[in-house]
């Protein structure tokens, strides 16, 4: 979609309503009445707890019994700005002809804006004994907590699913020397988020660290008593577990916007100011799919910092502001022992070249597609993370003959590309 025009800031008597206290939904609110003091701001989510840095739940939370997930903002500061916070409530449907909120506790609230940040939601397939205790999709700090409880060194955890929420578990929990067991149903470890380098890496690193790694494997039943016991696998294998972490990713349920007519194709339709085809209706974070000039593609990204970034961009177009978002991507993680930081979009990438020792695990795998770098992955290597953000920030990639030249050579592009922009701005 294009970016619609410019609207003048005229919120009336009707509050802004945000729907998802997540970090879309909450960088939205503190962004907003940072810029716009005393504004009416209704924040509503389906969770009775106050929001909180969920992705600490599967990395420092499981590795330290004495790490304490931080909340976001604390209840007074909903006091001190005056935002109305409507806790485990949820959105059953929009008239965004009135433009009334329709709530699942019997009420309605009419918005002036009306921000959808509804996240995924969790999959759970479907196996017999989920419902076992031990047995958690590490979903809530409550669930951590119990999880963490369940877990001593004579238990053996298991985590079904691969992907990044399960390696990240599985490499909290091999640090307090436990006997974690993965089950991947797919051919590798981090599915489609990683280059089947770094997935290789991840795996030989984990293995060693004495995690066992089923691929290509399922769990079909879980047993027990009233406390899980063991799972047994769909090659007729069974394993003792006391624990088990269900990672098997999370879906959209854009039900909602499309009952009211809003626009969804894999995520809500937005344009580059993050506004939905209903009028005074944004979505931001990762139920939002957006027209990237950046890419050229229509995209729908799952992370923080794209949480962060559109509701920074949703904020601006709500106050009048020319908006269009065209961040750049990019996302980090702590897996197999290694802190891995990914810049850009790597999907349709053929070929890379390395640049640090990937020996001693220090290195970046620079991604190209034709002759255009779309990506880098870093692997313990900061530094290079950062200088390739900036050149993503600053529109011009280096080459492949610039990669193998190495990275001073890429520090001196950088800087005499940096140079040549602020001459000309």
């Amino acid at each position: 979609m294009a970016s619609k025009t410019k609207e003048k800031v005229n919120f009336g008597l009707k509050p802004i309503i945000v729907i998802g206290a997540g970090h879309a939904g909450m960088q939205f609110v503190s962004h907003l009445v940072d810029k716009e003091p005393g504004v009416r701001i209704i924040l509503i989510d389906g969770h009775e707890e106050w929001p909180y840095y969920k992705p600490a739940l599967s990395k420092e939370f499981l590795a330290n019994r004495h790490f304490q997930i931080q909340d976001i903002r604390a209840p007074a500061w909903f006091q001190r700005h005056g935002v109305m916070f409507l806790r485990g409530v949820r959105l059953r449907s929009i008239d965004t002809k009135f433009q009334v909120a329709y709530l699942d506790n019997g009420k309605h609230v009419l918005y002036s804006r009306l921000i959808l940040a509804t996240g995924l939601q969790r999959r759970v397939p479907d196996i017999p004994g989920l419902d076992l205790k031990g047995v958690t999709q590490l979903q809530t700090r409550a669930d951590a907590e119990a999880f963490r409880r369940w877990v001593n060194p004579l238990v053996y955890p298991v985590i079904l699913g691969g992907g990044l929420k399960g390696v990240e578990a599985a490499t909290a929990l091999s640090r307090l020397s436990r006997k974690v067991t993965i089950i991947e149903s797919g051919p590798c470890l981090l599915g489609g988020r990683v280059s089947p380098l770094v997935s290789e890496l991840c795996r030989e690193r984990l293995e060693r660290s004495g995690c066992r790694i089923y691929l290509n494997t399922t769990i079909t039943q879980v047993v027990g008593d009233a406390h899980i016991r063991a799972v047994e696998l769909d090659n007729g294998e069974r394993l003792r577990a006391e624990a088990l972490i269900v990672a098997t990713g999370a879906e959209l349920d854009t039900r909602i916007a499309e009952e009211a007519g809003i626009a969804c194709d894999d995520g809500i339709l937005v344009d580059g100011a993050m506004r939905t085809s209903a009028p005074k209706v944004y979505a931001i974070g990762d139920c939002a799919r957006y027209n990237s000039a950046r890419y050229g593609r229509s995209i729908r990204l799952e992370s923080i910092q794209n949480a962060n970034d559109t509701a920074v961009c949703a904020v601006a177009a709500v106050r009048g502001e020319t908006a269009n978002y065209n961040a750049t991507s990019w996302f980090w993680s702590e897996v197999g022992g290694f802190r891995l930081q990914i810049c850009g979009l790597r999907d349709n990438a053929k070929r890379f070249q390395i640049v640090g020792d990937r020996e001693r695990c220090r290195f970046s795998a620079f991604h190209f597609a034709g002759d255009e770098l779309v990506a880098v992955e870093s692997v313990n290597d900061e530094r290079m993370h950062f200088l390739a953000r900036c050149f993503f920030d600053l529109g011009r990639l280096p080459s492949e003959d610039d990669v193998v030249m190495g990275r001073a050579h890429l520090q001196a592009r950088y800087n005499a590309w940096r140079e040549e922009a602020r001459a000309k701005a």
